[in-house]
């Protein structure tokens, strides 16, 4: 069941540099996906993995943090 504070939360994502679009995409994709296609005018959009990797590396981490609190979380159950 969502909480109100659950429905509020913005998708992460970004907009369509081409037409704004919103993009939905998670952590997870952004990690590990080659791309993206825009929903909106079907623009393929890329990563530049090697000047991007001091940015993935510390998403990585923060991937890691996330899952590790919610082993926590769900460790008293």
């Amino acid at each position: 069941m969502l909480t109100a504070s659950q429905n509020l939360q913005p998708s992460p994502g970004m907009p369509c540099p081409e037409c704004g679009f919103f993009i939905e995409m998670s952590i997870e994709s952004l990690l590990y996906k080659p791309g993206f296609t825009c929903p909106g005018c079907l623009l393929e959009i890329s990563l530049d993995r090697p000047s991007s990797q001091q940015a993935l590396e510390l998403l990585q981490k923060v991937h890691l943090a996330k899952e590790n609190g919610e082993k926590a979380k769900n460790f008293d159950r």
